[in-house]
């Protein structure tokens, strides 16, 4: 039941999202076109120009609306009118936050890809080209600076960092959904009160951890971590991105557990 749930969800999402990425390559087309035209003239710069902000436009709109849309099919999906038919299938609590957080991230990936693609459709010529020296430059000096080993476990791990991130972005707003659903009244005002609040406690506790640290400046404990950044530059990159990759890992745990326990125990559908 699983595996239809997937496909059934994928073809759900897919009528929304292949609109877009179709939009966004054309103007990156109708762009790219536009340049074959190209001359010294007024009337070519700002038809250009404004080829460059529509496209910049519809790039944004893309990734944004991949991410509102995914939000609001799970609202709609499994806390509106729609849930009653959603949770008298064979599917546990676990098993619809899996597949609408899975396919939900996949289109925030193919998203980017289509960007990457229309970027490319767009700057095609030399200023692509020489957006790829630049790439490969940096890439090339990474790799002496830190080792050509280390350079490939580097990008596998900020693979698996995103692979991380994405599902957590959506599972945080998916909390706070749930979260909104236990009020009486205007439940997705209380979503968008609950997200406030969890943002206001973020940076209460990012200030904190900076004035902490602001104290603890000339402490001993930061000139032995200097010191071990020095010693051991490359070793300190793979402890940083493990421990955001921790810290990522283990926040979509917590928001998971949150949905779950919602939709399990406290569930009233309008």
């Amino acid at each position: 039941m699983v595996k239809k749930l997937f496909k059934h969800e994928f073809l759900a999402v897919l009528r929304t999202w292949l609109p877009m990425q179709i939009i966004l390559l054309a103007v990156a087309m109708f762009g790219r076109i536009i340049q074959f035209f190209e001359t010294d003239t007024q009337a070519y710069r700002i038809v250009f120009g404004s080829a460059t902000v529509i496209y910049v436009i519809a790039l944004f709109a893309a990734l944004m609306l991949t991410l509102i849309f995914g939000i609001i099919r799970f609202y709609k999906n499994l806390f509106s009118c729609e849930g009653y038919l959603s949770f008298t299938l064979p599917v546990t609590p676990a098993q619809h936050i899996m597949v609408k957080t899975l396919v939900a991230g996949a289109s925030m990936v193919g998203t980017v890809l289509v960007a990457f693609v229309s970027f490319m459709l767009f700057t095609a010529g030399e200023v692509f080209v020489e957006v790829m020296k630049a790439v490969g430059y940096l890439i090339k000096l990474f790799a002496k600076e830190f080792g050509s080993g280390n350079t490939v476990a580097y990008v596998f791990e900020g693979i698996a960092l995103v692979a991380v991130y994405i599902p957590m972005m959506y599972l945080l707003y998916y909390a706070c959904i749930a979260l909104g659903q236990t009020f009486k009244k205007n439940r997705v005002i209380g979503a968008v009160g609950v997200y406030f609040i969890y943002y206001a406690i973020t940076q209460v506790v990012a200030t904190v951890f900076i004035i902490i640290c602001t104290f603890l400046a000339d402490s001993g404990l930061f000139a032995a971590i200097s010191n071990f950044v020095d010693a051991q530059p490359e070793l300190s990159v793979h402890l940083v991105l493990w421990t955001l990759l921790f810290w990522a890992a283990l926040f979509a745990g917590l928001y998971f557990w949150i949905v779950k326990i919602v939709i399990r125990n406290k569930l009233n559908l309008e």
